[in-house]
C-alpha cells in the first residue's frame, strides 16, 4: 500500500489541537475558558515542555479556526474518498 506522500505528493498533514465547546455556549464562559488557556499556554514551563515534544505553539485566531477546519475537512474527505477507505 503506498503512503499518503506517494499518492498525494502535495499533501501536508499536521497534528493540531483545538479546544471546543458546544454550540450556543454562553459567550462569557467561552471568554473565561479562552483566557485560562491563554494564561496556561503563556507559562514558560508549559511552553518548554510542549516545544521539547516537537510542537510549534502557534496560536490560531478563533475567527480563522472555522475556515481552517473547513479546509481540513475538505482536504481529508477528498483523500479518504479517493483512497476508497471504508469503516468496518
Amino acid at each position: 500500500m503506498p503512503t499518503i506522500a506517494e499518492t498525494y505528493p502535495d499533501c501536508v498533514g499536521e497534528v493540531w489541537v483545538g479546544l471546543f465547546a458546544p454550540a450556543g455556549v454562553n459567550p462569557e464562559i467561552a471568554k473565561t475558558i479562552q483566557a485560562a488557556m491563554t494564561k496556561v499556554m503563556a507559562r514558560p514551563d508549559v511552553r518548554e515542555r510542549l516545544t521539547l515534544q516537537g510542537l510549534d505553539l502557534t496560536p490560531v485566531n478563533t475567527n480563522k479556526l472555522a475556515g481552517f477546519l473547513k479546509d481540513e475537512i475538505a482536504k481529508w474527505a477528498r483523500i479518504v474518498k479517493t483512497s476508497g477507505a471504508q469503516l468496518d
